[in-house]
């Protein structure tokens, strides 16, 4: 088990995320030809603490969310949305006890081959 199928669950839940991507939530990568708005979800790192008695079965991730929109002010709003559901959240999902906080403050970019603009946020998933 991930951590991303429980960032999917929650993005997928978050009606102010919805209304803005329509169900567009990829693991990685989008498909070829898809039109902003959309969120991809990135798992950049995974570890599970070491103890005397061996594993501790409390995985941490990384996760990356990089919301992909047509103009600043919409990955903005999107980036938000996303902050919104996830930051703080505690609970379970896809049958996975966790926690989810926020890593850092988001950067933007601007693609100019796609003419996308990006908003990327970082997450850390601990789960059971």
């Amino acid at each position: 088990m991930s951590a991303l199928p429980i960032i999917e669950a929650i993005l997928s839940a978050a009606a102010p995320v919805q209304n803005i991507v329509s169900g567009k939530v990829f693991y990685s990568t989008a498909p070829q030809g898809t039109v902003a708005p959309y969120v991809i979800i990135v798992g950049t790192s995974e570890d599970d603490e070491t103890l005397l008695a061996g594993a501790a079965r409390f995985p941490e991730a990384y996760v990356t969310t990089v919301a992909y929109a047509v103009d600043y002010p919409q990955a903005e709003n999107l980036g938000n949305a996303i902050v919104a559901a996830l930051q703080d959240q505690r609970g379970t999902w896809r049958g996975r006890t966790a926690t989810v906080s926020r890593d850092r403050g988001g950067s933007f970019d601007y693609i100019e081959v796609t003419r996308q603009h990006r908003r990327i946020d970082n997450f850390l998933v601990r789960w059971r």
